[in-house]
């Protein structure tokens, strides 16, 4: 009965001895009309980083569940994962309508809308992001990033500085935060960002310090921080 479909499904996702992915689909097996249990498969899937396969559980929870923000938040973010970053804007917006609080998936909506060259509603979602939660060091990142693609380079730099502070420092970020104090030809940010990037990837800081160079030669004054664009 369905009792007992519902009581095997959950023996199955307690069972200590079954992987979690392996339980989850156990249990979405034995109570396929679960959406809970469908939802709890698709974020596992996402957890075994399987997002294309996540997609197809989450659809369906979403679909039936459309007033929870959970199922449809979950698809975005694999969406996301998968490289339909269209595909997750439209989720993810559809999730945060339903509960506006969560910054991940209003990180992950920035980052959406940047890669769909949507670089100013993007940076608008990852400001939000990081009011809600201010110590979130990858959409300081990616905030800086969508800041830079606008040519706003003061205030990508200064994001770029909240990223390193909350412990989000790759090459990558160094290397974008040091292009920006060049633009606005802040010789301060611009050394730090050689050296750090010296530190982590001395090929990728090269073109960085030729910069430092020719912005000495001209006689820029450190900190000079007049906005580019």
């Amino acid at each position: 009965d369905a009792d007992g479909a519902v009581d095997h499904a959950l023996a199955a996702l307690r069972d200590e001895r079954l992987p979690a992915l392996e339980a989850a689909r156990k249990a979405a097996a034995l109570e396929p009309d679960s959406v809970h249990l469908v939802t709890h498969l698709g974020r596992q899937l996402l957890r075994a980083d399987r997002p294309r396969e996540a997609i197809r559980h989450l659809e369906e929870a979403a679909r039936r569940d459309p007033a929870s923000a959970v199922p449809v938040g979950l698809l975005g973010v694999a969406q996301f994962r998968a490289g339909d970053f269209a595909g997750a804007a439209e989720s993810l917006e559809d999730s945060l309508r339903k509960d506006p609080e969560d910054p991940v998936l209003w990180a992950f909506l920035g980052v959406s809308l940047d890669e769909t060259e949507r670089p100013e509603p993007g940076a608008w979602a990852l400001e939000t992001a990081v009011f809600i939660r201010p110590d979130y060091g990858w959409a300081w990142g990616r905030l800086g990033k969508a800041l830079r693609a606008m040519g706003r380079h003061d205030e990508a730099v200064r994001a770029y500085e909240k990223a390193v502070e909350h412990g989000f420092a790759p090459a990558v970020l160094w290397s974008d935060m040091g292009e920006s104090a060049a633009e606005v030809r802040d010789l301060e940010r611009l050394r730090r960002a050689c050296r750090a990037l010296g530190r982590l990837d001395a090929e990728r800081a090269k073109p960085l310090r030729r910069r430092l160079r020719s912005l000495r030669l001209t006689g820029s004054s450190p900190g000079a921080g007049t906005r580019a664009g």
